[in-house]
């Protein structure tokens, strides 16, 4: 066991190193992760001491010419099919399952299914493109229609374009702009002003707009200045230290700095006119692989990808 111990040791101190960009998830060890799953490892737990997915852990082993089926080897005898389907049974999600269980949605999924619990299958629209298009012809908007025929805007999209439908112009004139600006000054959100006249919430948002108005993203941080963000930027503080400051993700910042008028700095390396393109296809026809030649290179995987494969 104190051997198993050191080889985790050592794979976290790889995985914490700061390793070329071109390495990914090479260094993981087959044998090693054989022998942590016979001890009991999860796939999910092997994957996150190696700092990557389980489709990245089972790709690594596959290229290295094991058959890796974390699902197969392991089983979590430990939750059982009727704690589950009675969890289900008294409203419990799949989600809120799984997290309860530290596994995945797949194996609750799988558990409800050996319980007997039978999944809806994806509804079926009933009605022909030329129901949608004699009630879009009558007048009603898209989301009308959907809530009507108890679908999808876009599959009522679809059947007006199989139907040869021209849509007409998204903007509504029958929408008092004072009303839905007061509404939204008083505290009323987008989606709430959207319901009350029977709109989607873009439309909204474009007349908020055009009003002069700041309509907050979706999920936006208020939290985040960015004043602040563009000080320690300009402070030379490294990105990640201030995506992990903030608590949220990169665009979030990238965002900030884009309104604090800072360009950031362009990532890559190499620009592709600048690459030998005929023996990059010449290695490639003779078997090397993309992230082979991305590593020679010393550029992105999706360079090479569109050298090698032009659309």
């Amino acid at each position: 066991m104190k051997g198993l111990e050191a080889k985790i040791k050592k794979v976290l101190e790889l995985a914490s190193a700061k390793r070329p960009r071109d390495s990914r998830f090479s260094y993981i060890d087959p044998e090693l992760v054989l022998e942590l799953t016979e001890a009991g490892v999860i796939p999910r737990d092997i994957a996150r001491i190696y700092g990557c997915g389980t489709r990245t852990l089972s790709y690594q082993m596959k290229r290295k010419g094991y058959e890796y089926d974390g699902r197969a080897v392991f089983r979590r005898e430990d939750i059982s099919v009727g704690e589950v389907v009675e969890s289900y049974k008294k409203g419990a999600k799949i989600t809120e399952l799984a997290r309860k269980h530290n596994t995945t949605q797949y194996t609750i999924r799988s558990r409800l299914e050996e319980g007997g619990i039978k999944f809806q299958k994806k509804k079926e629209v009933k009605y022909g493109p030329e129901v949608f298009a004699g009630i879009y012809l009558k007048g009603l908007s898209q989301i009308s229609i959907s809530r009507i025929l108890n679908c999808s805007i876009p599959t009522v999209l679809s059947r007006l374009e199989d139907a040869g439908v021209c849509l007409r112009p998204y903007e509504r004139e029958d929408i008092p702009e004072d009303e839905v600006c007061s509404m939204f000054k008083k505290g009323s959100k987008v989606n709430r002003i959207a319901r009350t006249y029977d709109t989607a919430p873009a439309v909204i948002r474009r007349i908020l707009c055009a009003n002069g108005y700041l309509v907050r993203r979706r999920h936006g941080r208020d939290d985040i200045p960015v004043d602040k963000v563009c000080k320690m930027y300009k402070d030379n503080v490294p990105f990640e230290d201030i995506v992990a400051r903030f608590g949220c993700s990169e665009g979030t910042i990238y965002a900030r700095l884009h309104e604090g008028g800072i360009e950031t700095k362009r990532k890559g390396g190499i620009k592709t006119p600048n690459l030998p393109m005929r023996r990059i296809r010449n290695q490639h026809k003779k078997g090397m692989t993309i992230s082979e030649l991305s590593r020679e290179y010393n550029c992105c995987w999706t360079t090479i990808k569109n050298i090698v494969k032009p659309k």
